[in-house]
């Protein structure tokens, strides 16, 4: 059975730097057959604050603008969060929708740097109130194309992303990509150095609709739309956390033949 993800998360007070860290890896937790509609609202509001954010920072900078072109550049980020909504509210109607008829994807040859790359691009506004904290990358050019449905993983790097950020305020947050020994898969590891997330907090993170009412961002929607999505590309993924140390998340997609 793969491994479950999950991205990061706020960790719980007592737990020392000194801990060994928790991993989460297993098998699938149980839906409640009964979900709350306030849950479905908190989840939909956290999943949307993050592109609501950053379309309301491109709209101010676009009207401090005094050059036509640099104004409509702001004006095309507006329209890329709009569209990434859209894309997230299709994201939770598929999961409602695969809880009963299964998901599907559309797997093509797919470059991981590009990837990588424009989703890493799109997160940098995030950072405008966060000098201390810093995208790096480490995706080697060269890598095979990956068997993926292009649209479904960038939701998976956006939610992985997103929430890393959200939960750490300095430091590094460190994207690396290499080629599995078997040369069967890549393996992509995230990294930030927020506050961890502790061991009983982490089983919870992977229900459906389980959001963390205390921290935007965060929503059981999209922990498990992670995990679904990759585990249907013959994937896994696997997270190990600390806390007030960081948080990692390992994920494996099959190179296109």
């Amino acid at each position: 059975m793969p491994a479950k993800p999950g991205p990061d998360s706020p960790g719980a007070p007592g737990a020392s730097a000194g801990e060994q860290p928790a991993r989460h890896t297993g098998a699938d937790t149980a839906v409640p057959e009964k979900r709350n509609r306030n849950e479905k609202l908190i989840t939909t509001v956290h999943d949307l604050k993050i592109p609501l954010t950053v379309s309301l920072l491109n709209l101010e900078l676009a009207e401090m603008e005094t050059d036509p072109a640099e104004s409509q550049f702001y004006l095309a980020q507006v329209r890329r969060e709009l569209e990434f909504m859209l894309e997230t509210i299709g994201a939770m109607l598929e999961l409602e929708k695969a809880e009963s008829q299964g998901l599907t994807i559309n797997p093509a040859p797919v470059a991981l740097p590009e990837l990588v790359g424009a989703v890493v691009a799109r997160m940098q506004v995030l950072l405008k109130d966060k000098p201390a904290l810093t995208l790096v990358v480490h995706v080697p050019p060269d890598l095979p194309p990956v068997l993926a449905d292009a649209h479904k993983i960038t939701r998976v790097l956006n939610n992985l992303y997103a929430n890393a950020i959200n939960y750490a305020e300095r430091g590094t947050i460190t994207a690396t990509a290499m080629l599995a020994p078997d040369r069967r898969a890549v393996r992509l590891e995230l990294s930030d150095e927020g506050k961890g997330i502790s061991p009983e907090r982490m089983e919870s993170l992977f229900r459906l609709f389980d959001a963390d009412t205390d921290s935007a961002g965060s929503s059981g929607v999209g922990l498990l739309y992670v995990k679904r999505i990759v585990e249907a590309h013959g994937g896994t993924v696997s997270l190990t956390s600390q806390v007030n140390v960081g948080t990692t998340v390992d994920l494996t997609l099959p190179v296109a033949s």
